[in-house]
C-alpha cells in the first residue's frame, strides 16, 4: 500500500511540473529610448497563463547585485516596459544585465515564481581619433552583440545613427551585416558635438511591433580635417545693366563657405589671388565686360582660418565673359550679323545661345536661338532707324546655367524714309475651317512691295513662309486665311514682314498665334474648358469671354465674360440644368483687346470644340392623360443629357401596331394614336426606347407603361 501512495504523490508532482508557469522570454533592451530611461521587451502576453505580475530585475555587472527596475501587470496585455534607469542603478550606466521574474496568480501561488535567462544590452565605444592632433577628423565606433543573440534577429543589419548640431534628431548613415561590430565615420563637419547610437531590429512572431536593441549615445568633438571638395564654377556674366562681370558658383562640399578667386586675361594664366570672398556669388570691380577676363575658383573650409586656407582645389579650368559685336550690317536689306567669342567650359556645355534685343532702350526680348557651337547670328528684318541693344546668353544641356554676354549697342542703323510698319492685329480661327490673320501696315502712306506671311506649328522657332501679298495702293489692312491648318490639335504662330524698296524684308511684325481651346465634360455635370493666353496684343489682353451653344439649339450664347486673362485659362461651365438639351455641347471662347496705342482694339477667337456629357433616362411606369398633375399627363422619358442622334422613342399595342414615334427628345405620348388622334384605350403598352452613347454605341430600352383614365 505504501508503493501506491507514493506513485500516486509522484504523478501529482509531475502534473503540477507540468502546470508550472512559463516566464516570458527577453527580446529586446532598448537603452536609448530617452536620456533617463530604459526599454525592455519581451513575448506576447497571450502566453502569460497563471501569471499576475512581470518583475524586471537590472544590474549593471553580470555578478549583480540585481535590483527590482519595475513591475508589469500581465493582465494589461503589454509585452514591454520602460523605467527610469537613473533612479534605479545611477546616471551613466551604459551596459545593462536584465532578467525577468514572472509571479503566479493566486490560482497558481503554490507554483512559486518563474525566471527568465538573463539578457545583455549592447554597448557603444566610441573613439575620437584623426592625423591632426589638435582635432578629431574620425569616429571610431565599436559594440557587442546582445547575450543572449535572439535567431529571430537573423538577416538583419546593425544600422549607425548620427546626431549634429544640424540635425533636429539622429538620422541614420549607414547599416552593416550582423556580424561586423565596428564602423568609421569620417567628419564632414567643422567644430560640432557629434553623437551616435546603434540599433538592430527583432522581428520575433510574438512581438508586434517589432522591436529594436539600441545602445546609449556616445558622443565628442570633432571637427573635419579634409579639404573642401573643387567646387563648381557656374557662369562667368556680364551684368546688362552695369556691364561688370559677375562670377556664380556652387559648392561641392556643406563646409566650405566661400572661394579665392583667380583672374587672368588669358586661358592660360598665371593666375594671381584677385579676392577671397565668402558666399557664392562676386562682382568683378577692376574689371569691365568690354574686354575678355578669364577666372578659376578654389573653395574655402570653414574650419580654416587664414592661416590655413586649403586653396589645392581649383577648378581645372578656366572660364571666360563673352564679347558681343557687330561683324556686318546692311541697313537696306535690314541685316545686322552679330559675333561673340565662345564661353569655355561651362557645365556641361553650352547647349545653346540665345539671343535677346532691345528696340529704342525698351525691354530686352526675345530673338532667336543657336546651337551652342555657333559664335554667329544674322538678325533679318529688324526695322531700320531705330536703335538697338543685343545681349547673347550661353545656356548649358540641361538648361540650368546661363551666362550673359557684354551689351552690344547699334545705333546707326538708320535708313532714308524707312518708315515700313506691320502689325498682325489679330489671329482668330473662323468656324474651324481656317485661320484668319489680319495685318496692320502704314501702307496707305509708305509704300512697300510685299507682305510675306510666316507659320510655326507648335512653337515659335520653326517659321516657315506660307504667303506672299502684293501691295495695294492706299491699303493699310491685309488679310489673310490660312486654310492648312488643323485647328483642333495644333496651334499656330504667325508673324509677317514686308519687303521694302531695298528690296529686302523689312518691318518684322510681332509674333501672334490661334487661341486652342481643349474641354471634357465631368461626372459632376460639368464641361470643363483649357486655353491658352492670346498674348500678342499690342494693348493686352483685358478679358476672355466664353459661348456655348447647345445640342438642340441653333445659336452660341455668351456663358461668361469679363474672365481675368493668365497664362493658362480654365472655365467649368455647370450644365446640370441643361439636361433636356442634348448631350452635345459646343464653345468657343473670344480674348478681347485693352485699347492700343493705334486708337482701336481688337478681338481674337479660338477654334470651336465639342464637349459631351454622358446621357441617362428614367421610364415611369404608368401615366394618366386625365390627371390633376400635368407631369402625369404624357407619358415621356425622363432624359439627361440625350443626344439627338439616333433617337427614336415607338409606343406599341399589345397587338404590336405603332401607336406613336418620335425622334423629337422633347415629345412624349399623350395616350392619343398618332395615326387617328383619337384617344387610345386604357390597357397595358409596349414601349421602345433607342439611342447612341457619345462613344457611338446604341442602347435599346424595352418595357411596358399602363394607360389610366
Amino acid at each position: 500500500m505504501k508503493k501506491i501512495y507514493t506513485l500516486i504523490l509522484w504523478v501529482c508532482m509531475i502534473a503540477m511540473q507540468a502546470m508550472a508557469i512559463e516566464p516570458p522570454t527577453l527580446q529586446c533592451i532598448n537603452m536609448n529610448h530617452n536620456a533617463t530611461d530604459c526599454q525592455v521587451f519581451w513575448n506576447h502576453p497571450s502566453l502569460y497563463a497563471g501569471i499576475a505580475t512581470i518583475e524586471v530585475w537590472v544590474s549593471a555587472t553580470a555578478a549583480g547585485p540585481f535590483v527590482l527596475g519595475t513591475t508589469v501587470n500581465a493582465g494589461d496585455t503589454v509585452c514591454s516596459t520602460q523605467f527610469n534607469l537613473n533612479t534605479v542603478l545611477g546616471p551613466n550606466v551604459e551596459d545593462l544585465y536584465c532578467y525577468l521574474i514572472a509571479q503566479p496568480d493566486a490560482a497558481h501561488a503554490s507554483e512559486g515564481p518563474a525566471q527568465s535567462t538573463t539578457m545583455h544590452s549592447m554597448k557603444l565605444t566610441l573613439t575620437a581619433t584623426g592625423n591632426n592632433p589638435d582635432q578629431n577628423s574620425m569616429a571610431i565606433l565599436q559594440w557587442n552583440n546582445p547575450e543572449p543573440f535572439p535567431t529571430t534577429c537573423s538577416g538583419q543589419n546593425f544600422s549607425i545613427w548620427r546626431k549634429t548640431s544640424y540635425n533636429y534628431d539622429f538620422v541614420r548613415i549607414a547599416q552593416v551585416s550582423q556580424n561586423t561590430n565596428t564602423y568609421r565615420d569620417t567628419i564632414d563637419v567643422c567644430e560640432d558635438f557629434v553623437q551616435y547610437y546603434i540599433s538592430i531590429f527583432n522581428y520575433a512572431a510574438d512581438i508586434n511591433p517589432a522591436c529594436q536593441f539600441k545602445t546609449r549615445p556616445k558622443g565628442d568633438t570633432f571637427s573635419d580635417a579634409t579639404p573642401p571638395a573643387t567646387p563648381t564654377l557656374d557662369s562667368v556674366s556680364v551684368n546688362p545693366a552695369t556691364q561688370q562681370i559677375e562670377l556664380g558658383w556652387s559648392q561641392n562640399s556643406p563646409d566650405a563657405i566661400g572661394c579665392i578667386i583667380y583672374h587672368a586675361t588669358s586661358a592660360g594664366g598665371p593666375w594671381p589671388a584677385l579676392d577671397t570672398v565668402i558666399g557664392t556669388h562676386w562682382t568683378d570691380t577692376q574689371h569691365q565686360g568690354n574686354s575678355v577676363n578669364y577666372y578659376r575658383i578654389a573653395a574655402i573650409d570653414s574650419c580654416f582660418g587664414s592661416a590655413r586656407t586649403i586653396a589645392g582645389n581649383m577648378t581645372t579650368y578656366a572660364q571666360n565673359n563673352m564679347i558681343l559685336s557687330v561683324a556686318s550690317m546692311d541697313v537696306c536689306l535690314k541685316k545686322i550679323k552679330l559675333q561673340w567669342n565662345g564661353y569655355e567650359h561651362m557645365t556641361n556645355n553650352v547647349g545653346e545661345y540665345r539671343i535677346y534685343y532691345a528696340q529704342d532702350n525698351g525691354a530686352m526680348q526675345y530673338l532667336a536661338s543657336v546651337n551652342g557651337t555657333v559664335i554667329t547670328y544674322e538678325c533679318n528684318g529688324l526695322p531700320s532707324n531705330h536703335q538697338y541693344k543685343f545681349l547673347v546668353k550661353a545656356v548649358n544641356t540641361n538648361g540650368q546655367i546661363t551666362a550673359s554676354s557684354s551689351i552690344c549697342n547699334v545705333t546707326d542703323y538708320t535708313e532714308e524714309a524707312a518708315d515700313d510698319f506691320c502689325y498682325i492685329r489679330h489671329v482668330s480661327v473662323i468656324e474651324n475651317q481656317y485661320v484668319e490673320v489680319r495685318v496692320l501696315t502704314d501702307g496707305a502712306n509708305t509704300p512697300f512691295t510685299e507682305l510675306y506671311v510666316y507659320r510655326s506649328v507648335n512653337n515659335d522657332l520653326n517659321f516657315t513662309k506660307i504667303a506672299t501679298l502684293a501691295y495695294q495702293n492706299n491699303t493699310s489692312e491685309y488679310n489673310y486665311n490660312d486654310q492648312d491648318v488643323d485647328v483642333l490639335n495644333n496651334l499656330y504662330y504667325y508673324k509677317v514682314s514686308l519687303r521694302n524698296e531695298c528690296g529686302a524684308e523689312s518691318a518684322a511684325s510681332n509674333i501672334a498665334h490661334t487661341i486652342l481651346l481643349k474641354g471634357e465634360g465631368t461626372a459632376a455635370q460639368e464641361n470643363a474648358l483649357q486655353w491658352n493666353n492670346y498674348s500678342e496684343f499690342n494693348g493686352g489682353t483685358a478679358s476672355y469671354s466664353v459661348f456655348r451653344k447647345v445640342e438642340i439649339g441653333e445659336f452660341f450664347a455668351d456663358v461668361a465674360t469679363g474672365l481675368t486673362a493668365s497664362e493658362l485659362n480654365e472655365y467649368s461651365d455647370n450644365v446640370s440644368e441643361l439636361f433636356e438639351m442634348g448631350s452635345h455641347f459646343q464653345y468657343y471662347v473670344v480674348a478681347q483687346e485693352g485699347l492700343n496705342e493705334y486708337g482701336f482694339a481688337d478681338e481674337s477667337i479660338s477654334n470651336i470644340i465639342e464637349v459631351e456629357q454622358f446621357p441617362n433616362t428614367y421610364i415611369p411606369n404608368a401615366f394618366c392623360p386625365n390627371s390633376s398633375l400635368v407631369e402625369n399627363q404624357v407619358f415621356k422619358p425622363a432624359n439627361s443629357f440625350m443626344s439627338t442622334a439616333g433617337y427614336w422613342f415607338t409606343i406599341y399595342s399589345r397587338q404590336g401596331e405603332i401607336v406613336f414615334i418620335t425622334n423629337d427628345i422633347t415629345l412624349g405620348w399623350d395616350g392619343t394614336e398618332q395615326k387617328t388622334g383619337k384617344a387610345a384605350p386604357a390597357g397595358m403598352y409596349i414601349y421602345r426606347l433607342e439611342y447612341l452613347r457619345p462613344d457611338g454605341e446604341k442602347v435599346v430600352k424595352n418595357g411596358t407603361v399602363m394607360l389610366i383614365y
